[in-house]
């Protein structure tokens, strides 16, 4: 609905490992009368540093798929009964059955985490939540399972996806080299697109990624990174109010799909 409401020819669902809510969205999707792209954003883990490889136009019923999902899954439940114990022992009184009540019987992340740690008025918002505690380096954060980009672009690829890079002014290189290179092992490996429209890339950036996109022959995508009452002030499909993504990318991106495996 709020799609339709946003004026978009198509959305995706691409949900942090998990593919829970796509029935329903398609379902939606096919009652308001927008496309609704099947997707999926798998959790990597590269010298240190996380990174987002999103799937399009996945098969939702693949078992490769969803075993690794499951597995994703697992590494989440076994963490956050940790961040909990870490948080009781700088003396934060939450309790892991607190977040679960929150979370409403989701897939439980450091977002819910945070969401009840302001409900509980220990802390004022969730973003200094994740400063104080939960971010990665802050005393309370505790590490998981995430697969390589290798495995996460093979697993999209199997389940008859393309996979594309997420956000990468949220990668944190220093250096315009430093992602290229990053970019061309990615390609190697069988990376189909980036993500080159962003609501947190400023217009230079979009510029130099529409360009390693086009030399490198990647399929160009864009997202707002709508998580809505998580991420305050991103509305869907324009982001901060002046993104937009052209809808003429959907061809590149079906087409890259069924590029040779």
């Amino acid at each position: 609905r709020a799609a339709v409401e946003a004026d978009l020819a198509a959305v995706a669902l691409t949900d942090h490992d998990t593919i829970a809510g796509l029935r329903e969205a398609q379902a939606a999707g096919d009652r308001f009368g927008v496309e609704v792209i099947a997707g999926v954003e798998l959790s990597a883990e590269v010298a240190g540093r996380t990174c987002h490889i999103l799937g399009y136009f996945i098969d939702r019923t693949d078992a490769g798929l969803r075993r690794a999902l499951r597995r994703m899954a697992r590494g989440r439940r076994e963490r956050n009964p940790l961040i909990v114990a870490k948080l009781n022992a700088l003396g934060v009184p939450l309790r892991m059955s607190d977040v679960e009540a929150l979370a409403g019987g989701r897939i439980v992340g450091r977002p819910h985490i945070a969401a009840a740690l302001v409900a509980a008025g220990l802390v004022k918002s969730k973003r200094r939540a994740f400063e104080k505690w939960l971010a990665r380096g802050k005393k309370a954060y505790v590490e998981r399972f995430r697969m390589m980009p290798g495995e996460c672009i093979q697993t999209i690829r199997e389940a008859g996806g393309v996979a594309v890079l997420a956000h990468p002014a949220l990668l944190g290189f220093r250096q315009a080299h430093q992602l290229a290179a990053f970019i061309d092992e990615l390609a190697a490996l069988g990376l189909g697109g980036i993500e080159c429209f962003h609501s947190e890339h400023r217009d230079a950036q979009t510029a130099a990624y529409l360009s390693l996109a086009r030399r490198r022959s990647l399929a160009v995508t864009g997202g707002s990174d709508f998580h809505g009452h998580n991420k305050s002030g991103i509305r869907l499909g324009v982001g901060r109010g002046r993104l937009c993504v052209p809808a003429s990318l959907l061809g590149a991106l079906r087409a890259a799909c069924r590029r040779p495996r």
